[in-house]
């Protein structure tokens, strides 16, 4: 049991890495409801990826997992609207995105998450799923702990708010980019 559980956090770690960025560019615009909206909305991502992920390893392979590439879209409009959307008291960027736009994010983010999860719910039992739903469900806390404690840095917040104009709109367009091209949407 506890291999599977040492196994859960490096899949986890692994897949997520890329996440800490986004999360903490987001986090660091909003505050309050809007950062409450978020955090929900990464959590209902993080699940839906493992729900996914867990009717793969059922046998439901045909899944047509290439199609998750179309929500590369939803963070390109996030950055096309970042672009033009400058208003520093008005936090839209972030805001912009809420709970079903950062769901939307962390699944079209997470589609090499399905490619690594489903093979290792396939050799897990049915005690082991449950176990690495719960560690992915408190790695996403700590992941959101973490990312919002380094958005909160002051150094590191002083340098999101400087270039938050440039880097919202290049991270948001880059990560749609890199959503559709690894799908193999277009391939």
């Amino acid at each position: 049991m506890l291999t599977s559980i040492f196994t859960s956090v490096i899949a986890y770690i692994s897949t997520n890495i890329d996440d800490i960025f986004v999360i903490m560019i987001l986090l660091s615009q909003v505050q309050g409801a809007a950062k409450r909206k978020l955090i929900a909305g990464h959590f209902l991502g993080v699940e839906l990826i493992t729900v996914i992920s867990m009717l793969g390893a059922f046998g439901l392979q045909n899944l047509p997992l290439k199609y998750v590439g179309l929500l590369g879209l939803v963070p390109i409009g996030l950055g096309i609207k970042a672009c033009f959307d400058h208003d520093d008291d008005d936090e839209t960027s972030a805001k912009g995105a809420g709970l079903l736009g950062m769901a939307m994010i962390t699944l079209g983010n997470g589609a090499d998450n399905v490619g690594v999860y489903i093979p290792l719910f396939t050799g897990f039992s049915t005690a082991e799923r449950i176990w690495a739903v719960a560690v992915f469900t408190l790695m996403t806390a700590a992941w959101v702990w973490f990312a919002n404690s380094l958005a909160e840095f002051p150094r590191v917040k002083a340098v999101i708010e400087k270039y938050k104009n440039i880097a919202i709109p290049v991270v948001f367009i880059a990560l749609g980019m890199f959503i559709i091209l690894d799908s193999g949407l277009l391939g």
